[in-house]
């Protein structure tokens, strides 16, 4: 898992998004997927009445839950929620407890696991040459996050 890349690469870079890093809870829980009890043992998620709808870390407007908020916000046994979307709080991510996947009520799967999910954002952070998403940076240290702009010519998309 690359946790520790990404929380190097924010506080380097994003230094608001950094200061609203919640520290470790010392919470454990049980049942969930090694990559997701690993990276809340490092995270407790980023205060969200800090940034309001600012520095979203998961593309496009994801903030990470706390643990406490998680379990506080969990309706189903088979998903549990680790984010939240900056402009509308009852939108959700989850992991999937049954595979470990990462997905949302309206789209499905956005990633395999946990750690394919930091994995990404990392490559993102670093590169900035994801296919769909783009990351943008702010002088006050904040960033956010847009989609590329995708033409279509017959039947194919092109960037």
């Amino acid at each position: 898992m690359n946790w520790s890349g990404v929380a190097a690469w924010v506080r380097e870079h994003a230094p608001a998004l950094h200061a609203a890093f919640l520290p470790p809870s010392g919470i454990e829980i049980g049942g969930v997927p090694p990559d997701l009890a690993a990276w809340w043992r490092e995270f407790d998620g980023v205060d969200r009445a800090v940034l309001g709808d600012e520095s979203p870390l998961l593309p496009l407007s994801w903030h990470p839950l706390d643990v406490v908020s998680a379990l506080r916000r969990r309706t189903r046994a088979d998903r549990l929620p680790i984010a939240a979307d900056c402009f509308d709080d009852a939108d959700l991510l989850f992991v999937d407890l049954h595979d470990g996947s990462v997905v949302t009520e309206e789209t499905g799967r956005e990633w395999d696991r946990v750690t394919a999910m930091l994995d990404h954002v990392l490559r993102m952070f670093e590169r900035n040459d994801d296919p769909v998403y783009r990351l943008l940076r702010y002088e006050d240290g904040h960033i956010n996050w847009d989609t590329r702009p995708t033409l279509t010519r017959g039947s194919h998309a092109v960037q």
